[in-house]
């Protein structure tokens, strides 16, 4: 045999052998257990996109908090009253761990907007996005459709999306620590200011709730002697009284304290700083129903782990009268409207009721003329949204009444605001207060026209996820 022959047939053999090893490999390969198998390979081929239910809430947060979106689990809970099939997300399988989502809100019969469009680090690059992207935006179906982004990916949506129709403003995003926060204002304002904390009036001036029931005057009518001491110390020296005569929060909110939705469990999600605390208060005669949901409310959260008393200094906790905060909640209603040309009386007065959400109202007679709303979020941010004003004094104001209360010790990542680049008034105001800007900037664009909006009113922008206001 020719030594050319033997090194054939030594090179056959030799491909036989790798060939067989190949397959024995594949063989054994199919044969391993599951906690053996590539998990990544696996989620790419068994995701499964569907709308996202309550009991997804903890991911969602989690996706947001991972991502930096200012979201809380009441705002997730509020516009899925208005779309309750807004929210999609991925859902690997067989473990059934969520690792996607994104949201498609149907806000109008003409109008939607697209967000939260997260899928995780580990599962990016097998499509999962984009059959989120898909499922969201068919949807909103043939609704003119917005989005928000950050320049790079922003670019992304407009060359390959069709949201060419892009806003003329970047919203610029400010942080606060309280250094520079001025001990007083002098804005030539001649409105009044009514407070709201979680959806109840809890303050405003005498000629706003003149015809309220003071504490003093309940225990009189009642002919008790007992009188209600809800106080605490806290690290902040907040001392709080609590006198309550009618119930004044939002009947959706209310609804919502009677069917139990607003469980522990449901706080927990989130690690929210607490809302006021309440320490063996005797309980007046005449406390409403609502004093109760308020005291439950509370003493529920102070049962978790998470509890922290809310940096307000010195907060008078006093519930006025239930008519004057419809009055009020209504004309603020109607001042919404007026801003953004539809009716958003649903997402606004879900917005005072969210929890650790303090609330201020400038009216001026029987005409609201700016509100904002200072509340707690998942990345443990505190955030200005929203904040809307007639005029820059109002606004200054409202900003004023918003943080000479506040107690920055108890927020060590300081408050967020975000607004309009246009608007040169709200950079001038807020630098005045000591916000100081930081690099992110967004863009905003929809798929068929452009959303006309005053943006010298908008000093805080109330999401950018679910909506363009």
């Amino acid at each position: 045999m020719s030594l050319k022959f033997r090194h054939i047939l030594h090179r056959i053999s030799s491909q036989r052998k790798q060939l067989s090893f190949l397959g024995t490999l594949q063989r054994s390969k199919r044969q391993l257990p599951p906690e053996f198998v590539d998990t990544k390979s696996r989620a790419e081929m068994e995701t499964k996109i569907r709308n996202a239910t309550q009991l997804d809430l903890p991911s969602l947060l989690d996706f947001a908090r991972s991502v930096g979106r200012f979201l809380c689990a009441d705002e997730i809970r509020t516009w899925l009253q208005v779309d309750p099939e807004a929210l999609f997300v991925a859902e690997a399988f067989p473990d059934g761990k969520l690792i996607g989502s994104c949201c498609g809100t149907r806000l109008t019969p003409e109008l939607g907007f697209m967000g939260l469009y997260v899928v995780l680090e580990e599962y990016r690059g097998k499509g999962i996005g984009l059959k989120l992207w898909r499922a969201a935006k068919e949807h909103l179906g043939d609704r003119n459709i917005g989005v928000r982004g950050d320049p790079v990916n922003f670019k992304k949506y407009t060359e390959k999306d069709g949201f060419c129709h892009v806003e003329d403003y970047a919203i610029l995003y400010y942080e606060c620590f309280g250094d520079s926060v001025p001990r007083n204002t002098i804005s030539s304002s001649d409105s009044e200011v009514a407070t709201f904390f979680e959806g109840y009036l809890i303050g405003c001036c005498k000629k706003l709730c003149n015809d309220a029931i003071s504490a003093d005057e309940l225990e009189a009518h009642n002919g008790s002697r007992k009188r209600e001491n809800c106080s605490k110390t806290t690290s902040a020296d907040m001392n709080i009284t609590k006198s309550v005569e009618c119930p004044v929060k939002s009947s959706v909110a209310i609804e919502q304290y009677n069917e139990g939705k607003s469980s522990g469990a449901e706080y927990a999600d989130e690690s929210l700083p607490s809302s006021f605390t309440i320490d063996d208060a005797s309980v007046h005669d005449g406390l409403s129903n609502v004093e109760h949901q308020i005291k439950s409310n509370i003493c529920m959260r102070r049962g978790l782990n998470e509890f922290q008393d809310i940096p307000f200094n010195s907060m008078n906790l006093t519930v006025k009268e239930n008519s004057k905060a419809e009055e009020i909640l209504s004309a603020v209603f109607d001042f919404d409207k007026s801003l953004h040309n539809r009716d958003r009386s649903l997402i606004v007065q879900q917005t005072f009721s969210w929890s650790s959400c303090r609330s201020k109202v400038a009216v001026m007679g029987s005409k609201v003329v700016g509100y904002a709303c200072l509340r707690h979020v998942v990345t443990e941010h505190w955030i200005i949204s929203p904040f809307y004003a007639d005029t820059e004094d109002n606004a200054e104001m409202l900003l004023f009444e918003l943080l000479h209360e506040f107690d920055f010790s108890q927020a060590p990542k300081g408050i967020q605001i975000r607004f309009p680049d246009k608007n040169i008034a709200c950079k001038k105001l807020v630098e005045k207060f000591g916000f100081r800007e930081k690099a992110t900037r967004i863009l905003t664009g929809f798929t068929k026209r452009r959303i006309n909006i005053d943006t010298s009113k908008v000093y805080s922008f109330h999401s950018t996820v679910f909506c363009s206001e």
